[in-house]
C-alpha cells in the first residue's frame, strides 16, 4: 500500500486527522497536486466547510477532470453554498464517471427535485433504490415526491416501504406530517408518539405532536 493509499484509507475510516496530515504533506511537496488538493477538498467538505473545500475541488479537478470523486464532492459542496445550477454540471459529471454511486445518483435527483425536474429527479431517485434497496432516505424521498405531486396512495406505499426498511424518527414525522394532510389526526398522533419516543430529546418532535392534539381537542395533552 502506497501513502496515497493510506491516507484515502484513513478518510474512508474517518480517521480525518491522519488523512489530512498526509495530503498536506503531499502538497507541501508539490502545492498543485491534484489528488492532494481532492483529498483536501473531501475533508474540508466534511467538516462542513463548503466554502473552503469548493476552491479545492476546482483545482483538482483543473489537473485531473476525470476524478468522480472530486466531481461529487463539488457538486455537494456548491449545493450546500446554495448554488444548485452550478452544482448540476459536477453531479451530472460524477455520474457519468461513477455511474453505480448512490451518492452522485441521490444529490442530483434532491437538486432537480429543488429545480421542479420531478420527472429526472424521480428517475435519479430510482437507480438509487435499485443500487442501495436498503437505503430507507430513498423511498422516503421518493414518498415526499409522490407527496407532492398529489399523489396519495403512492406516497404513503413508500412511507411505509421506507419505514419497513429502516425506522426512523425522522420517517415516522415525515410519515405523520402525511398522515395529518390527509385528515387521519389519529393515526398521525400515533406516529409523531413514536417518533417522540425513537427521538424524546428533540423539541421540534414534541411540537410536532402538539398539534394534532389540539385538533383533537386534547388541550392539556397539547400544551
Amino acid at each position: 500500500m502506497t501513502q496515497w493509499d493510506e491516507a484515502e484509507r484513513f478518510f474512508a475510516q474517518c480517521r480525518v486527522a491522519e488523512a489530512h496530515a498526509l495530503a498536506a504533506s503531499r502538497l507541501e511537496e508539490n502545492p498543485d497536486d491534484p489528488e492532494a488538493l481532492s483529498l483536501m477538498g473531501r475533508i474540508a467538505l466534511a467538516a462542513l466547510k463548503p466554502n473552503v473545500a469548493a476552491p479545492l475541488l476546482e483545482r483538482a479537478l483543473a489537473a485531473n477532470f476525470g476524478d468522480g470523486a472530486a466531481h461529487l464532492a463539488l457538486g455537494r459542496a456548491l449545493r450546500a453554498l446554495d448554488r444548485p445550477q452550478a452544482a448540476r454540471q459536477p453531479l451530472e459529471t460524477a455520474i457519468r464517471l461513477l455511474p453505480q454511486d448512490v451518492e452522485a445518483h441521490f444529490q442530483l435527483a434532491e437538486l432537480l427535485e429543488g429545480l421542479g425536474e420531478i420527472s429526472l429527479a424521480r428517475d435519479h431517485y430510482e437507480t438509487a433504490r435499485k443500487l442501495a434497496p436498503d437505503l430507507a432516505a430513498i423511498p422516503l424521498a421518493l414518498a415526499r415526491l409522490a407527496q407532492g405531486q398529489g399523489q396519495p396512495e403512492e406516497a404513503e406505499r413508500l412511507y411505509l416501504q421506507a419505514l419497513a426498511v429502516g425506522p426512523s424518527a425522522e420517517i415516522h414525522t415525515a410519515y405523520a406530517g402525511f398522515l395529518g394532510s390527509q385528515g387521519r389526526i389519529d393515526e398521525s398522533i400515533a406516529e409523531f408518539q413514536v417518533a417522540v419516543g425513537l427521538d424524546p430529546k428533540n423539541p421540534q418532535a414534541w411540537n410536532n405532536l402538539s398539534g394534532p392534539l389540539k385538533l383533537r381537542g386534547r388541550l392539556k395533552e397539547s400544551v
